[in-house]
């Protein structure tokens, strides 16, 4: 969206016109929507050498598996459900291959992806030799010689020999099976050839090129079926492979919790660069069975665990038919349920961590992050962010007492503008433009520097960062300063944010790089709210940004459990900022010292890659949109994306999530702003999408399409965020469109959550970017905060699309209104911030 408005004489007196501009009601439209597959883009995993350094046997005592209790009569899809979400729980990439040798069940489970081989190689390596053997072409007891080629690092004993020491390949498989031996297997590919073994991997039907040194759990279960199958029909030769198999010294993982007389021919194989755990192998009960299990990108002591208690699992089906009680909970992302055309590894889609400034092959938070629920996100406090929680899908706090069904204006005070040196004319308040609204602990009120007057109220203060480059600090009730503003300097055009945890931080970031004099790039800044004092500031002109433009414009998210802020900058990079907060409450101070870790990414669907609106964070999960128009999912313990999906445009305004009984739900627009162009402004409509998503899947559930004008620089569409109905609205979502119907118009849609049709429509001759805003009443009555270019706000009720009352801010009202119990709050061109009651 282009941020340089340039504001004519003729456009102001159009905002003035219109400012009386009659309300247009217009017929439901039933035609339902048709989903459409978007183009998606790719993962790419990160090369590894091919050392494999496997792991010693455990010291401690594994924990125990979860103790089986009896589910009458389950199946073999029951075990299939309950290790897709065991596995689910975690993050990391877990994948398993089954197969029950006796009765031909089987399943896989993300058994296609691909993985770190390490060690597990030298099964099929192996295998490969034995069919040589059988094939009367190579000898088990010829003899090898060990040379400086044959040389790595990692487990084994050659590794410590002179050259020329002499093995026979026998010598060889053993070592290269028992203990892993790195440099007896590098003998045995001397000897067969490597493209010989790749060649008989392949056909086996094997899924991953070998020449990567990646494999999967499908194709370990492939090679373990030929073996089986080889051994059945020839134990004289096949049998020595499966014997050293079964006498491995690594026991960690598969058999650790199976008993000690179950025989268990396996091969781990462990990389420890980028946390990769393998384990793969046939187990001889009563019904044997191949079990492959694989992970990368993991936490190595959970992994363990994981994997031997999956393992305890599978057995237990197998050899007494019980299995563990489990429900299949919809609020879990289960990877292997991921649309396959939205995972990242179907597209050019590249996205890296930096720890320290530097990018890092693996990063993994163990610190168990989970943000709460929508309604609970400072839940305390009021309005603390962008649409007042991690779900987006508020911006109102408390309930209204709504007897008149009238708007009022209870106080205002004036803010000034800046007029930049090349043009850009910033007034007031734009765009997200909301505001904070906070009812300050008394003991927290006490410790910062409000006005005295103020110091044993009970302060609801009204935070609110304008264009004029300042910071204001207000009394809810009667508009009168608590404070004296902080003077930025610079225009902000996003919404600040609070520390959810009361604690007095405040979260900003710069819009604009001028000031009418100077030029300065967009920082992110937190404030301490004791003495208004900046204590950190992130530079938007990131050394290691991949686009060059600074803005932060998104409103972050503080995870208060684990003392992290999450900040998404218009450079492309999402920075996770562990604060390391020491607050002395009785005393006073706070003080940070926060340590980054930066995640960027490059997006096939366009160049643009940067967010100006805000993230959603349900859970772990993080879902943004950008100016590319990039829809994805990012794990926030692995700073893995999990899914993306084409927008096919700008998407400006934030992601809204509900989570209800049927599962979690991503509500995402577009604007119009890449698909055109400037040859034709006057003759040019192309559509703004609203879609709904499954947020665990990244199906696309729905979508809308709306005809809108193109304009360069003030784009039409969805750029306000939308509403996620509740009490008597919960059937509905509720979006602004601008620039549809005419080059000015305006229209507001409530949405059927369920189909996508239109419940009722309103069309406006004044488009609105401000952000609607639901308010409800003590009964659960829903009513809609609705702001235009025209300076006007409608009161509107939310079930039938009936404006109630119209009042007007002077001018334009971009900015999103936040409201607190009976008051509403916003800006407007007119530079002037309004106090408004809802009467």
């Amino acid at each position: 969206m282009k941020r340089i408005f340039k504001i004519s004489i003729y456009f102001m007196m159009m905002a003035i016109i219109l400012s009386s501009c009659n309300v247009i009601e217009i017929p439901v439209d039933s035609a339902k929507p048709t989903p459409v597959k978007s183009e998606v883009p790719v993962d790419t995993f990160i090369p590894a050498s091919q050392t494999a350094t496997p792991s010693n046997p455990p010291s401690s005592t594994p924990t125990p598996a979860p103790t089986p209790t009896a589910k009458p009569n389950p199946t073999v899809n029951d075990l299939y459900e309950y290790l897709q979400s065991y596995l689910a729980t975690y993050s990391g990439d877990y994948g398993l291959y089954f197969y029950n040798l006796s009765t031909d069940e089987h399943f896989g489970i993300m058994d296609k992806d691909k993985y770190i081989a390490a060690s597990l190689s030298k099964v099929p390596i192996n295998l490969y030799l034995y069919t040589l053997v059988e094939k009367g072409t190579v000898n088990l007891d010829t003899k090898v010689a060990y040379t400086e080629q044959d040389v790595e690092k990692g487990t084994g004993k050659i590794i410590n020999e002179p050259f020329g020491t002499e093995y026979t390949l026998r010598e060889l498989s053993k070592l290269s099976i028992e203990i892993s031996d790195n440099c007896a297997i590098n003998m045995i590919i001397r000897t067969v050839g490597k493209e010989n073994f790749i060649n008989y991997m392949n056909s086996l039907g094997a899924v991953i090129d070998y020449h990567t040194y990646r494999t999967c759990p499908y194709d370990m279960y492939l090679y373990f079926k030929e073996l089986y199958r080889l051994y059945e029909s020839n134990q004289a030769i096949y049998g020595e492979l499966m014997g050293y198999l079964k006498n491995t010294v690594y026991n960690d993982k598969i058999p650790a919790l199976l008993p000690k007389t179950v025989e268990v021919a396996h091969k781990i194989g462990d990389y420890f660069e980028i946390p990769s755990h393998n384990d793969a192998g046939i187990i001889f009960t009563e019904q044997p069975y191949i079990l492959t299990l694989l992970c990368n990108e993991v936490n190595s002591a959970q992994a363990l665990e994981i994997m031997q208690n999956a393992s305890k699992v599978i057995y237990d089906f197998v050899s007494s038919g019980t299995l563990p009680a489990y429900s299949i909970d919809n609020h879990m992302m289960i990877p292997d349920r991921i649309v396959k055309e939205q995972r990242p590894s179907q597209f050019g889609f590249l996205s890296e961590v930096l720890v320290d400034n530097k990018v890092t092959k693996y990063y993994f938070d163990t610190n168990n992050i989970s943000l709460p629920a929508g309604d609970e996100y400072g839940s305390e406090l009021g309005v603390t962010t962008f649409r007042g929680s991690n779900y987006r899908d508020g911006g109102a706090y408390g309930t209204a007492d709504i007897q008149e069904e009238k708007l009022e204006i209870i106080w205002d005070f004036d803010i000034g503008i800046i007029v930049t040196q090349s043009g850009g004319y910033w007034p007031g308040v734009g765009w997200t433009g909301q505001p904070s609204i906070v009812n300050w602990d008394s003991d927290v009120l006490k410790s910062m520097n409000v006005y005295s007057e103020f110091k044993s109220t009970d302060l609801k203060e009204v935070i609110y960062a304008t264009m004029d480059g300042n910071i204001y600090f207000c009394d809810l009730v009667t508009g009168k300063w608590t404070r004296e503003p902080i003077h930025m300097g610079y225009p902000t055009k996003g919404s600040v944010s609070v520390d959810e945890r009361g604690y007095p931080l405040l979260y900003t970031g710069q819009g604009i790089d001028e000031d009418g004099t100077n030029y300065l790039a967009q920082k992110f800044r937190i404030y301490d709210l004791t003495d208004q004092s900046v204590i950190y500031m992130i530079e938007g002109n990131d050394e290691n940004a991949f686009r060059r433009w600074f803005a932060f414009d998104s409103s972050g998210l503080l995870d208060s459990a684990n003392d992290t802020f999450y900040e998404a900058g218009e450079n492309g990079i999402i920075y996770k900022i562990k604060l390391n907060t020491a607050y002395d409450k009785t005393a006073g101070e706070i003080t940070i010292d926060p340590v980054i870790t930066k995640y960027r990414y490059k997006n096939p669907f366009g160049s643009r890659y940067g967010i100006e609106s805000s993230p959603v964070i349900y859970n772990h999960y993080m879902y943004i949109t950008d100016n590319s128009g990039l829809l994805a999912c990012i794990d926030l313990n692995t700073l893995k994306t999990m899914w993306i999906y084409n927008l096919g445009d700008d998407a400006d305004s934030s992601p809204t999530l509900e989570v209800t009984d049927e599962g979690v739900f991503l509500y995402a627009a577009t604007e119009v702003d890449r698909q055109g162009n400037s040859s034709n402004l006057d003759e040019q409509y192309y559509p703004s999408y609203i879609r709904k998503f499954n947020a665990l899947t990244g199906e696309l559930i729905w979508q809308k399409e709306y005809l809108c004008h193109y304009d360069s620089v003030i784009n039409g569409g969805t750029l306000g965020t939308g509403i996620i109905g509740k009490n008597d609205l919960k059937d509905v979502v509720i979006y602004s469109i601008a620039k549809t119907g005419t080059n000015y118009g305006g229209r507001l849609v409530a949405l059927d959550k369920k189909t996508g049709n239109e419940v009722w429509a309103k069309e406006f001759n004044a488009y609105s970017w401000s952000s609607p805003t639901a308010v409800y009443s003590q009964s659960g009555k829903g009513y809609i905060l609705y702001c235009t270019f025209a300076g006007q706000m409608h009161l509107i009720d939310g079930k039938t699309g009936e404006i109630k009352d119209t009042i007007s801010l002077g001018a334009n009202i971009e900015g999103t209104p936040a409201v607190y119990d009976n008051i509403a709050v916003v800006g407007s061109y007119a530079q002037k911030i309004f106090g408004i009651q809802i009467k």
